[in-house]
This record gives structure tokens, C-alpha cells and sequence, in this order.
């Protein structure tokens, strides 16, 4: 059996979301700009599994101090650093605050669910 899954699925889960983010978008979105737009749900739904991906791997496989704290700080930092990409670097997408207020949600929707999650896991 694999012995660190939660931390390759974790880093598999990265590469992905980098990869999604800075790709150039091959379909015309109709931007709503509005948080409650399939896109902004979408932002939000990835940034909750990849903080509780990144929480379970350190809880369960790394054991540091501080699963809970370190799992949001990283999920922030990844999802700040490609919306600063995509505003500065890249010309076929752009920087959106609302983006990143849907990660953000998803990241604090975290914190509700991660004394069950660490329950589950026990």
C-alpha cells in the first residue's frame, strides 16, 4: 500500500490547480461578476479540498504541530501567488480580487469541517 497517499495526492493537487491557472482558457466564459458565479463557486470548491488535501496529509503522514494553521497558510499563499501570476506574467488571463475572495471562503469553510474531518480520521 502506498505510504504517503494523502501527500501525493496533495502534490498532485498542486500541479493541477497550477496548471489550470495559468493555461491559456480555450472556451469564452460569460464573466458574472458577481461571488456567486459558477466560476467563483468553482474557486471556492477547489480551494476547500486542496486545504483539507493539505490538512490531512499533515495531519495524517507528516505530523507537525500545526496541521490546521499551516494547511490554511499554504492554501492561501498557492492560491495569492497565481492570481498575482496571472495578473502580472501572463497576457491570456488576469487578476480578479473576487477570485480570490472565493478562495479565501473556501479556505475559512475549511475551518468548519476540519474538527469533523479530524474526527473521522481518529
Amino acid at each position: 500500500m502506498l505510504k504517503y497517499k494523502f501527500t501525493y495526492l496533495t502534490l498532485l493537487y498542486s500541479f493541477l490547480i497550477i496548471f489550470f491557472s495559468v493555461i491559456p482558457l480555450q472556451i469564452r466564459i460569460v464573466e458574472v461578476n458577481n461571488f456567486f458565479s459558477p466560476d467563483k463557486f468553482l474557486h471556492f470548491l477547489t480551494y476547500l479540498l486542496y486545504t483539507i488535501s493539505i490538512y490531512l496529509s499533515l495531519l495524517v503522514e507528516i505530523n507537525i504541530k500545526n496541521p490546521k494553521l499551516t494547511s490554511m497558510f499554504v492554501s492561501f499563499i498557492v492560491g495569492f501567488s497565481l492570481e498575482l501570476v496571472q495578473g502580472f506574467f501572463l497576457i491570456h488571463r488576469s487578476f480578479e480580487i473576487l477570485d480570490l475572495f472565493s478562495n479565501c471562503a473556501g479556505i475559512l469553510t475549511f475551518v468548519l469541517v476540519s474538527k469533523t474531518i479530524k474526527k473521522v480520521i481518529a
